[in-house]
């Protein structure tokens, strides 16, 4: 199966795909996208930990999957640093060919043998996040043998669970899953930590953007990376700036300090129709829920029922 990039220009569209209903405004400077929001839940940048909304939204622009749903339609899943792939005929190994000539923020190009070790990192990391790709049958012990890089661009992924190969893909496509920078992790790990402490506020991706600051429940700051895959994005940089009430937000939003306020309330949203200066948008996102129930209820606790 071929695949093909469905975004003709890089831009703010992988942030802005991510968001939920905001107003944006147009007075910071041209080429800086300035953001308020609550970043207070963000603890890591690490791909193979963040399972926040803050870091997951900003990790999804530093770093990229094998298969993921473009922000131009995220109806459908595509190939991210993937160009093809072909199944065998028992459904059990998947065999990926990556796009030539990508590379790193650090400029190391982008090779199979980063997608082994990234996979294989967030398995024997098994951090929150792990959980969505050990179903696919990965653990520590097995994945250095499921997981194999053929040649520079071709890897061959084999599935050791019972699971339909089209969801193994949407495994995928999750954040954990993201392909970071091997050699430039190496360099910074300590005391065989695989980078984790490195990473925590630093990148190694080959997203439209890199990663300039993070100052926890202050601001963090990315920097567009010039030879992205869909080329340069069309801001030079973003800005995200920790405003933890939705009231603040709104007013530096109607004062054209910042350009989109991520968490106004439906009653804001409201107050400021009138206000021709600032417009609302909406953009699909995917959402991951959890539904609990009483395991000791009589009727919730049968499998049939749930």
């Amino acid at each position: 199966m071929k695949l093909t990039p469905t975004l003709k220009s890089a831009s703010l569209a992988a942030l802005l795909a991510t968001s939920a209903a905001f107003p944006v405004a147009a007075e910071t400077p041209a080429d800086t996208f300035v953001i308020a929001r609550n970043t207070a839940d963000a603890i890591t940048l690490d791909p193979a930990e963040t399972f926040e909304f803050t870091g997951g939204r900003i990790v999804a622009n530093l770093y990229e999957r094998l298969f993921q749903f473009e922000p131009d339609n995220l109806t459908k899943l595509v190939g991210g640093i993937a160009e093809s792939y072909t199944f065998s005929e028992d459904g059990k190994k998947i065999t990926v060919k990556l796009r030539p000539g990508q590379t790193f923020h650090s400029g190391n190009p982008l090779t199979s043998a980063d997608v082994v070790y990234s996979l294989g990192r967030a398995i024997k990391l098994d951090k929150t996040p792990a959980f969505i790709i050990k179903q696919i049958g990965w653990t520590p012990e097995n994945v250095d043998e499921a997981i194999v890089a053929i040649d520079d661009t071709t890897v061959e992924i084999n599935i050791l669970s019972d699971l339909s190969p089209a969801l193994v893909l949407n495994l995928l496509s999750a954040g954990v899953a993201n392909i970071v920078d091997m050699k430039e992790v190496q360099a910074h790990e300590v005391d065989g930590d695989m980078g984790y402490a490195w990473l925590k506020d630093h990148s190694a991706g080959s997203g439209p953007y890199k990663l300039k600051t993070w100052k926890a429940n202050e601001v963090v700051m990315l920097e567009a990376f010039d030879d992205y895959r869909q080329g340069k994005p069309a801001m030079e940089r973003v800005v995200i700036r920790h405003v933890a009430e939705p009231s603040a937000q709104r007013l530096l939003l109607e004062k054209g300090d910042v350009d989109a306020a991520m968490e106004l309330t439906a009653d804001q949203l409201k107050a400021i129709s009138d206000n021709t200066d600032v417009s609302a948008e909406s953009y699909p996102k995917g959402y991951l829920m959890y539904l609990a129930t009483n395991m000791e209820h009589p009727v919730l606790s049968k499998p049939e029922v749930r």
